[in-house]
């Protein structure tokens, strides 16, 4: 069976689960929140845990049911993904809320005209020589949206209201792989947050 296309619906996917995310802390966001979540009983927990397993698809769970049975147990429907469905276009509108169109990240390697060069955007390397230009070419993070999902939850005027509860504080961790902890990309990310990694 040939693979068919998915197209990305924007009232049912990555992006509405950010809104959700969002809407738990009351926070605006630019895309609806997904039908399927209740939000009333997620702001009543304690914890959120928003867990990103880059590339996991709803294919690869079919396919290696055996394997993720527990995922797959506890999976309350399929979503889609953003267009394009990249790592970098994804991972920057769920930790952005806003889509690839809006933030501009769409692919791993961009051609960045001022610098004449085409730059790998995560590590900020030259995607030819794998030098590293972070230092080179500060003007690269201009082109990120001002605020990630951690500084919107931070600014919000009751940011300490959590659901019904008031806590002194809303903890905000990022955990990163340490190749991904190390670059560049990390001042959009974990703004706001506390970065762990090395896991």
């Amino acid at each position: 069976m040939k693979n068919k296309i998915i197209y990305p619906n924007y009232e049912n996917s990555i992006l509405n689960l950010t809104s959700s995310l969002l809407e738990c802390f009351d926070v605006p966001a630019e895309f609806p929140p997904l039908k399927q979540l209740d939000i009333t009983e997620l702001k009543k927990n304690q914890n959120v845990i928003f867990l990103i397993l880059d590339g996991l698809g709803n294919n690869l769970l079919e396919k290696f049911d055996d394997c993720c049975r527990l995922l797959s147990e506890f999976r309350l429907d399929v979503i889609t993904s953003v267009f394009p469905s990249t790592t970098t276009a994804a991972i920057t509108s769920m930790m952005t809320g806003i889509s690839p169109f809006e933030h501009g990240a769409i692919g791993w390697s961009l051609y960045f005209k001022e610098h004449f060069k085409l730059i790998d955007f995560i590590p900020v390397n030259d995607s030819v020589s794998q030098e590293n230009l972070a230092k080179k070419f500060p003007s690269i993070f201009n082109m990120l949206p001002p605020k990630n999902i951690f500084e919107k939850i931070r600014e919000k005027p009751n940011h300490e209201t959590f659901g019904f509860r008031k806590r002194k504080k809303i903890n905000r961790y990022l955990f990163l792989f340490p190749r991904c902890a190390r670059t560049p990309i990390r001042r959009l990310f974990a703004r706001s947050a506390r970065l762990v990694d090395g896991i």
